[in-house]
Formats: C-alpha cells, structure tokens, sequence
C-alpha cells in the first residue's frame, strides 16, 4: 500500500463517494465549499496519510468554516451585542437599524 487513498476500492465505494462529500452537491451555495475541499484533498494527496493533519491544517480550517460558518455566526452575535451595549448606554437613538425602502435596490441614486 501506497500511504495514501482508499483502504478498499470497490464499485460500491465509488458509487456512495458523492454522498460523503461536496462534490456530488448542486446547491450553488456550496460552490466554493467544493473548491475548498478538493484543494483540501489534494493537499492530503500530496502530504500522505501520517503527515496529512499537520501539513493540511490551514486547507481542513478553511474547509470547516465554509462547512459550519462558525466564526461568520460568532462575528454577528458578537456585532449584535456591541450594538445593544451601545443602545443601553445610550450612544445610540435606536436599537435597531431601519429597513431601506421597498424597491431601493437599483433605483435612481443609487450606488
């Protein structure tokens, strides 16, 4: 055995490989998820399986981000908070930002 790639390779396997991955996904959301996770297979391709976890971490990260989107969920929460702390405090009027107007997208003026 080589190091790297599938322990068995059956018909069977390449079959169910699209339900395990992104890569059998058409939702155009996950476009770069997909991008994501064959760099992040190449990388492992490249590394082999004892050295895979140290060399591809940054490539794994990125994937797992784009996967869960952790730290965009965290970042709101957190911009969320800042604004009621500042509402409480009293720097700003209102705790809430107005909606633009219906149809505004497009319109003239707009930038």
């Amino acid at each position: 055995m080589s190091g790297h790639g599938a322990f068995f390779n059956t018909p069977l396997t390449d079959l169910t490989g699209q339900i395990l991955t992104q890569q059998g996904d058409n939702n155009t959301n996950n476009l770069l998820c997909r991008a994501l996770e064959l760099q992040l297979f190449k990388c492992m391709e490249a590394a082999g399986v004892p050295n895979y976890r140290r060399a591809c971490k940054d490539e794994f990260d990125d994937f797992m981000e784009c996967r869960t989107l952790k730290k965009q969920q965290e970042r709101s929460v957190t911009i969320q908070n800042e604004r009621i702390r500042q509402f409480n405090e009293g720097t700003l009027k209102e705790k809430y930002l107005h909606n633009p107007e219906l149809h505004s997208y497009g319109a003239p003026g707009w930038q």
